[in-house]
């Protein structure tokens, strides 16, 4: 899985990108984990005659919004992607000073 991500990038973006690709990845196999306990034992426990919430499925859903914010910073879905290339757009615009290049003389 780990190698599918990398991937995604450009050869010379793997390297910077390798810390948090190994964060989504233990993300990920977190949330297999996790949807396999909730799949065994259920989303409530007894608890003498008190029916309780299983603590595995707050974990679960924690882990499930931390894969969907990282996916989201490395554009993973069609609309991530389109926005993360909005933002890298306004950034270069807000660069772009070459109406000012007379102004080095």
């Amino acid at each position: 899985m780990k190698q599918k991500i990398l991937d995604l990038f450009e050869e010379k973006n793997r390297e910077r990108f390798e810390l948090l690709t190994n964060m989504l990845v233990r993300l990920i196999e977190d949330q297999k984990e996790l949807q396999d306990i909730v799949d065994r034992e259920g989303y409530t426990y007894k608890a003498g005659e008190l029916t309780k919430p299983n603590p595995a499925v707050a974990q679960l859903r924690e882990t499930q919004k931390q894969i969907l914010t990282m996916s989201a910073r490395f554009g993973l879905s069609p609309r991530d992607l389109q926005l993360l290339e909005r933002d890298l757009e306004k950034e270069k615009e807000e660069e772009d000073f070459s109406e000012f290049g007379d102004l080095d003389e």
